[in-house]
């Protein structure tokens, strides 16, 4: 597994109040040799993954992770967006790439039968055996992943007709439910996505992307990491915001909590998920209007108000202004 992910895999970790340096300890990495561009020895990979399934307690590690990581975070979103036009030209440039961040699988992108596409995961056999933990959490990352960032590129949620994987026992398999977005998950020989094949042929719509890296480079220029778990959970809402923000559910199930456990955290330290929420609704659209590139009714869409009327009306609270006129103000202002 590359550096790459695994210090994404670190971060992660750290937004869990799970000390990176800790983790590195236990495993006998030197976090300085994180920087560079290297594969860490499977076997090493196999113990950070059962180090941190234990220090978690969450045994759907790699699913959450998957949830949360991000083609920017790892720096390869430039190279499939330039040399695609079309989804199912970004789906095949993202396969090529993957063997270089992961080398527990390759992937391939087929059309099967009734024009549907198959994202397949093909395992490294050798690794599978050897190193059974690390591929169990790798592989469920790696599919929650390629689903999720996918709905960056038609701007909706992308529901599977199909998810088969040759498990034999799958533990809270709600959250599986959750993460893939559908109760077809079978049993079978190989580790696939079945979607509709309509996909394929969409044009690649960048501009979440685009979201996505402004959105990190405004959290790097904004200082120190959080410390207090109501920062925790609004930087970690601001990151992801490019792909909409989840529900108080879905939130709490990320952090393997519940979300009466959460709203509880957050009412110690005297807010709500609810109030998190909101201000990064109105950090973003602020943001985003001010970067003045960006249709008014995509930015709407893009914080999850379904009716433009709506999104005027909560910025017009905010801020006193129209989003129109407040980008339009933005503008004369450069």
């Amino acid at each position: 597994m590359n550096y790459r992910v695994v210090r994404a895999l670190l971060a992660y970790l750290a937004e869990r109040d799970i000390s990176p340096g800790y983790l590195c300890r236990l495993v006998g990495i030197k976090q300085a040799e994180l920087d560079q561009e290297v594969f860490m020895p499977a076997i090493q990979v196999n113990q950070l993954w059962a180090n941190a399934i234990a220090l978690s307690g969450d045994e759907h590690l790699g699913l959450h992770f998957g949830e949360y990581m991000q083609l920017a975070a790892l720096g390869i979103i430039g190279q499939v967006l330039q040399s695609s036009r079309t989804v199912g030209e970004a789906l095949r440039h993202a396969a090529e790439r993957v063997g270089t961040l992961i080398d527990f699988f390759t992937m391939e992108v087929e059309v099967g039968s009734r024009n549907k596409i198959k994202l397949c995961f093909y395992p490294n056999t050798s690794l599978q055996q050897s190193c059974p933990i690390a591929f169990s959490q790798v592989i469920d990352l790696c599919m929650v992943f390629t689903l999720h960032e996918m709905d960056g590129l038609v701007w909706k949620k992308i529901q599977p007709d199909l998810v088969r994987m040759p498990f034999k026992k799958v533990v809270h398999v709600e959250e599986y439910y959750r993460l893939f977005r559908t109760e077809h998950i079978v049993h079978g020989t190989e580790y696939c996505i079945v979607l509709d094949g309509g996909y394929k042929d969409l044009p690649l719509i960048s501009a979440n992307f685009e979201l996505q890296k402004l959105l990190l480079e405004k959290l790097q220029q904004e200082g120190p990491k959080p410390q207090t778990f109501s920062q925790k959970i609004e930087y970690h809402l601001m990151r992801n915001a490019y792909l909409g923000i989840p529900s108080l559910e879905d939130m709490a199930a990320n952090l393997h909590t519940s979300a009466r456990s959460l709203q509880r955290k957050l009412q110690q330290e005297g807010g709500s998920y609810q109030q998190l929420a909101l201000n990064c609704k109105k950090q973003l659209a602020q943001h985003f209007l001010s970067a003045g590139t960006y249709p008014v009714k995509e930015v709407s869409y893009l914080l999850g108000f379904e009716e433009f009327s709506s999104f005027s009306r909560a910025f017009k609270q905010w801020t006193g202004k129209s989003p129109v006129d407040y980008q339009r103000t933005c503008k004369q202002a450069v």
